[in-house]
Parts: structure tokens; sequence; C-alpha cells
């Protein structure tokens, strides 16, 4: 499945990585699918609602989001692509 509307879109080389977690909050089976080198939407899993699943993933490599009964376009944070962050973790070091 190309994503013939958007063909600049798909992952690019990165070596940094990001661990995301993907709740499904809706009252709908959403489709998750990484979008490849190539620009072509690849299933990666489907998310009942009330799912979650843990991806380790890169900043450069987008994902998109379905409806698995409509094929509507799902929206993450108001975007219909989500690009991973870079993962930042705030360590504290401190004398005993």
């Amino acid at each position: 499945m190309a994503t013939d509307h958007e063909p600049s879109l798909r992952s690019e080389h990165s070596e940094i990585r990001s661990f995301v977690l993907f709740r499904n909050t809706t009252e709908r089976a959403v489709d998750v699918y990484w979008v490849n080198y190539s620009s072509k939407l690849i299933h990666y899993t489907t998310l009942q609602p009330g799912a979650e699943c843990m991806v380790n993933t890169y900043v450069t490599h987008p994902w998109v989001f379905k409806d698995k009964q409509s094929d509507e376009r799902m929206h993450v944070r108001h975007q219909p692509v989500y690009l991973p962050e870079p993962c930042l973790y705030n360590i504290i070091i401190a004398s005993d």
C-alpha cells in the first residue's frame, strides 16, 4: 500500500533511536503502519480499543494510523503523521 498522496514521506537512515508507546484511547480498532524507505505503508500491528504496544524505532521513521474498518486516517497530536522524538532521560546523580 503506497502513500501516493505523500510520495516524499518515507523513512530515512538514522542512528538516533526512539522508544515509543502507542496507546489506542479510541473506541475503534486502529491499524499501525510504519512508512518504509520506499514510501510504502508497512502494517506493524492492530491496536484494539485500550490496547498499547511498545515500539523501538528511529527519529526519521514516520508512523501512520488508520481506522481498521473505515481505513480513515487517524491523527496523533493533531497531525496525520507521527515522527518519533529522541529519547531524553533526566539522570540525577546525587551523593548519599
